[in-house]
């Protein structure tokens, strides 16, 4: 395999990434009228783990492992 396609279709990979889940996200919600705070404190940073984190484990991380009975 060619080096070139690769590093081109990583370079492609991490640009679409950044688009659609970096760019789109912050203009949709600029759009709608939700801004970022003016200071990032603390309390935001204790916010976004207490958003993270659910009843002793992490959300984002253990959400597909869980045992429904």
């Amino acid at each position: 395999m060619n080096i070139f396609v690769l590093v081109r279709a990583v370079i492609y990979a991490t640009l679409f990434i950044a688009f659609v889940f970096i760019y789109l996200p912050a203009r949709l919600l600029s759009l709608s009228g939700i801004s970022r705070p003016a200071v990032f404190g603390g309390l935001q940073i204790a916010g976004m783990i207490v958003g993270t984190y659910r009843r002793g484990d992490s959300a984002l991380v253990h959400s597909h492992f869980r045992i429904y009975r």
